[in-house]
């Protein structure tokens, strides 16, 4: 790739054109989103990390209902009925049987945030010993959120961001 003239920070906005398609990217989290696939949509990662926000947004966005899957029920549930959008709990993620449903029946997003950021989310002082506790705590799940996801998100853009960024991201899937 050669280097070009182009300030990529100052461009607002790019056409992708498609065979008979064009959308725009990059218009923010005011851009409603194109489609969905037609499969549910999950939002994986720690607690703080702004999934169920970001996840709501989306909801109201593709006018689908909201799951918060704080259990086995619940999710189970969601997978068998209408098409939804999903907060789902990362201990459920230890049922393998659960995390291949997701995958083969939804699109997976994790949600990734600084360990700064999940304190300030959870109201914690985010003091040494706060930090170091997070830090184990995303290290621990971490492989778990990698293993399940089909897009990852990252972290510091706030939910309106994060929904704005999967929206974008189910115009890939097929």
């Amino acid at each position: 790739m050669r280097p070009t003239n182009i300030d990529s920070d100052k461009i607002a906005k790019t056409q992708v054109e498609e065979e008979d398609k064009t959308r725009v990217f990059g218009q923010g989290p005011s851009e409603p989103a194109v489609r969905s696939s037609g499969k549910s949509v999950f939002f994986i990662g720690p607690e703080g990390s702004g999934r169920r926000a970001a996840g709501r947004i989306l909801a109201e966005r593709l006018k689908l209902g909201f799951v918060e899957a704080h259990d086995a029920e619940t999710l189970e549930a969601a997978l068998a009925g209408e098409r939804v959008v999903a907060s789902v709990d990362r201990e459920l993620l230890l049922d393998e049987r659960l995390v291949e449903m997701l995958k083969n029946q939804g699109v997976v997003f994790y949600t990734m945030a600084g360990v700064q950021a999940v304190a300030e989310a959870r109201g914690l002082v985010p003091d040494e010993e706060c930090k170091r506790r997070i830090f184990a705590e995303i290290d621990e799940w971490e492989p778990l959120f990698m293993r399940t996801l089909h897009f990852l998100l990252p972290g510091g853009v706030g939910p309106e961001g994060l929904a704005a960024n999967a929206a974008d991201k189910l115009y890939l899937v097929r």
